[in-house]
């Protein structure tokens, strides 16, 4: 299994965007999922020059992915658009980093809201568990 990791990326620190993503990339290794992170092609700096890169490789990374872990501290056009192309890609999307009160937007585009990165975590594992029973995702 794949996991694209989704997070704000422009107007972020390198520590901000990257610190988060190399936790996920090693618990979801230990789990044996492979993390697909937009950040190993890193165009800050050079966005608008190199936007439809941007996008078709992300848009692959999450046609590639099973599992979408979003990092949803902080609003982000970027990371609402994946949220809501992998929605209609049915793929099993979990944020973590909200607060008590969600969006009914992104609730209802994602599969699992979570305060914590290790709830998101068991989320994953959660579904992990219940493809190997039912052979593929039910919402």
């Amino acid at each position: 299994m794949k996991a694209y990791l989704a997070g704000a990326i422009l107007g972020q620190s390198d520590a901000e965007c990257r610190e988060w993503r190399k936790d996920a990339a090693k618990a979801l290794a230990e789990i044996g999922v492979e993390a697909l992170d937009p950040l190993r092609r890193d165009f800050r700096g050079v966005e608008v020059e190199n936007m439809s890169v941007i996008i078709d490789a992300n848009i692959a990374d999450i046609e590639a992915s099973d599992i979408v872990l979003v990092k949803g501290n902080i609003p982000s056009w970027g990371t609402a658009m994946e949220i809501v192309y992998a929605y209609g890609m049915d793929k099993f999307i979990v944020v973590w980093g909200v607060g008590d009160v969600i969006s009914p937007w992104l609730k209802f585009h994602t599969d699992a809201q979570e305060k914590t990165m290790e709830l998101a975590l068991a989320r994953i594992v959660e579904f992990i568990e219940s493809t190997k029973h039912i052979g593929s995702k039910s919402k």
